[in-house]
């Protein structure tokens, strides 16, 4: 996230259901950082390490003040993609081993971002329970509050991911 009290936040909550295969809810194993300090439209994500086939990995992007949509990437899932200043974007996709160091997203602007992405360990096959999201809040206090995401998968495990992007 960048300077704090400026234009505005949006926060969303992000839930994953646990695999049927290991009793274990699902787990964040690795995480990565990245970001686009200078304003461009090519922005290099740093994927986490350790990536095996059936982890999933999750995107978590904040595209900076200048309002921008990103690109489908090829393989991957998208969630959300606001198209707004602070706007938030989510995507996930299933590992099959092939994976890299790194993706690239073209946003349709030039923009700054701050982007994390997780390698969750016994998640739900997507095909059979994707992760789900619910809406998104915005606001300008200092305490930015995703709304709630009720499960559709049942009595399960979850993670519960929650970000918020303030440009």
């Amino acid at each position: 996230a960048w300077a704090s009290g400026s234009a505005g936040w949006c926060a969303c909550a992000c839930l994953i259901s646990a695999g049927t295969i290991d009793p274990v809810g699902p787990l964040v194993r690795t995480e990565n950082e990245s970001a686009t300090a200078t304003a461009g439209t090519s922005h290099v994500v740093n994927l986490p390490s350790g990536i095996v086939a059936g982890d999933l990995i999750l995107v978590l992007m904040n595209v900076g003040s200048t309002a921008a949509t990103i690109h489908a990437l090829t393989g991957w899932t998208e969630l959300l993609d606001e198209g707004v200043s602070s706007g938030l974007y989510i995507a996930y996709r299933l590992a099959d081993g092939t994976e890299g160091a790194t993706i690239t997203l073209t946003s349709s602007a030039s923009t700054r971002d701050a982007t994390i992405t997780l390698r969750i360990a016994n998640a739900q096959d997507p095909a059979v329970q994707a992760p789900q999201i619910g809406t998104t809040a915005t606001g300008t206090s200092v305490s930015p509050d995703p709304p709630n995401v009720t499960p559709t998968g049942g009595a399960k495990d979850y993670l519960a991911v929650a970000l918020f992007g303030d440009a």
